[in-house]
């Protein structure tokens, strides 16, 4: 199972790299 944790950092680190 993927860590929740992690998707939301890629989604934070994502958002602010767009």
């Amino acid at each position: 199972m993927i860590s929740f944790g992690k998707v939301v950092v890629f989604l934070v680190v994502y958002s602010v790299l767009e």
